[in-house]
C-alpha cells in the first residue's frame, strides 16, 4: 500500500502538457532561467571608477556628473548625452533674463520705494535701487532654480560632504591669497604700487583691516559662485556641455563687475530717477574700450574659476579660490595706491587701479596649473 501511495504521489506530481501549448510552453523556463542570469550579472557587476558615479535624467537629458567625468569633457572626451542640441542656449537665455527682470525692477521701482522709506529713514536713492535689484534677483533666483531643476546640493555644487567641502574650501582660501599676493608682489617690484598715505601699517587698525576684507571675500565669493559657477554651470552644462558652461558664466561673469554705483542727491530725485540710476548703472559698459584691459582680465578669472568646477563637479575649490583673490585684492587696496606716472602703468586699468593685462596674463600663467591640480585631485579622491 505504501509504494502504491508513493506512486499515485509521483504520477500526480508531473505535469503534462496542455493541448496546443506546444515548443513555447516548454521554452518559457529556459528563458527564464536567462533572465535571471542576465539579472545576477548585471548585480554582480563592479562599476569601474571612471566610470559616471551619478547620472541624473532632467527634463530628458542624462547628466553625468562624475569628477573625471567633469574633467575631460572639456576636450571632448565625453559622451554624445552630456549635452543636448533640441534647446541650446535656453538655460543661459534664461539667467540673462533674470538679470534683465533685476535691472527693470530698479528701474520701475526705486523710485516708489524711495519716496516710501526716505522720510523715515532718509536712505540713499542709489541704495534702495540697490537693494531692490538684489530682491529681485533672490527671489527670481530661487524661483528659477525650482522650474529648471536645480534646487538640490549637487546641481548648486554643494555635493560633497562638508568636512570635506570646507577643507576644499581652505585648501583654495590659502592658494588664492598666494596667488594673488603673489601678484601684489610683481606690481611692487615694477614699481606700479605705491604705500598710500595713512595706510595701517600694524597693530589692532591692520588685523581689524584684515578681518573686515576676509568677510567681505567670503560673503562675495558664496554669493557669486552659487549663482555662477553652481546653478548657472549646471543648467548651461545639461543643454550645451561644459565649455559652454565655462565659457558664458565667464562672460556674465565679468559683466557684473561693470556695474557702476551711480549716485543720485536727493534734492535731484524725481520720478525718472530709477531710468536715470539704471543708465548709471550700466554707464561704463558703453565704453568698451576704456575697460577692455580689465574686462578680458575678469573674463579669464571666469574661466579659470569654471575649469576648476568642471574639473571637481562642485564649487569648494572656487569659493575659496575666489574669497582668497578678492581678500588679498582689497587689502591691497586699502594699503596701496596705484603709481600713475610709473613707465609700465598701462599694466594697471584706470578702471580699479588694480585688474588689467598684468593680472591677465597672470590669470593665463595659473589657469593651466590650477585646472591639472585639481584634476589629479579629483581623479585621486575618486579612486580612493
Amino acid at each position: 500500500m505504501q509504494s502504491g501511495h508513493a506512486r499515485d504521489r509521483a504520477v500526480s506530481g508531473v505535469e503534462l502538457p496542455r493541448p496546443g501549448a506546444g515548443a513555447d510552453h516548454v521554452a518559457a523556463p529556459a528563458v527564464a532561467r536567462g533572465e535571471d542570469i542576465e539579472q545576477r550579472r548585471q548585480e554582480d557587476h563592479v562599476a569601474h571608477p571612471a566610470e559616471p558615479d551619478h547620472d541624473r535624467v532632467q527634463r530628458g537629458r542624462r547628466h553625468d556628473s562624475s569628477p573625471l567625468a567633469e574633467a575631460h569633457k572639456l576636450f571632448g572626451a565625453g559622451r554624445r548625452w552630456q549635452a543636448s542640441r533640441k534647446s541650446p542656449m535656453r538655460a543661459f537665455a534664461w539667467f540673462l533674463g533674470l538679470c534683465a527682470a533685476a535691472l527693470f525692477g530698479v528701474a520701475v521701482f526705486a523710485y516708489p520705494a524711495w519716496a516710501l522709506l526716505y522720510p523715515h529713514f532718509n536712505f540713499p536713492f542709489h541704495r534702495v535701487g540697490e537693494r531692490i535689484g538684489m530682491l529681485a534677483l533672490l527671489i527670481g533666483f530661487l524661483a528659477l532654480a525650482r522650474y529648471l531643476g536645480l534646487a538640490d546640493r549637487r546641481s548648486l555644487g554643494y555635493g560633497l560632504p562638508r568636512r570635506a567641502f570646507l577643507r576644499e574650501m581652505s585648501l583654495a582660501v590659502a592658494l588664492g591669497v598666494a596667488s594673488m599676493a603673489a601678484a601684489v608682489g610683481l606690481m611692487s617690484v615694477l614699481g606700479l604700487l605705491e604705500w598710500r598715505s595713512g595706510a595701517p601699517v600694524a597693530g589692532p587698525a591692520l588685523l581689524r583691516l584684515i578681518a573686515l576684507r576676509a568677510l567681505s571675500g567670503l560673503a562675495v565669493a558664496l554669493i557669486e559662485e552659487t549663482f555662477l559657477r553652481g546653478a548657472m554651470h549646471s543648467a548651461i552644462e545639461r543643454e550645451s556641455g561644459t565649455r559652454a558652461a565655462v565659457l558664458l558664466t565667464a562672460l556674465l561673469y565679468s559683466v557684473t563687475h561693470f556695474f557702476a554705483s551711480y549716485h543720485i542727491a536727493p534734492e535731484h530725485v524725481t520720478a525718472h530717477s530709477g531710468l536715470e540710476l539704471l543708465a548709471g548703472t550700466l554707464q561704463l559698459l558703453a565704453s568698451p574700450a576704456q575697460i577692455a584691459d580689465a574686462f578680458l582680465a575678469l573674463a579669464a578669472v571666469g574661466v579659470v574659476l569654471g575649469l576648476v568646477r568642471a574639473a571637481t563637479g562642485n564649487i569648494a575649490a572656487c569659493i575659496g579660490l575666489h574669497a582668497g583673490w578678492v581678500w588679498a585684492m582689497l587689502v591691497s587696496h586699502e594699503l596701496f595706491e596705484p603709481a600713475r606716472d610709473a613707465p609700465l602703468a598701462f599694466l594697471l586699468s584706470r578702471f580699479d587701479g588694480f585688474v588689467g593685462w598684468l593680472v591677465l596674463g597672470w590669470t593665463v600663467l595659473l589657469a593651466w596649473p590650477l585646472w591639472r591640480f585639481y584634476s589629479r585631485r579629483a581623479a585621486r579622491a575618486v579612486h580612493g
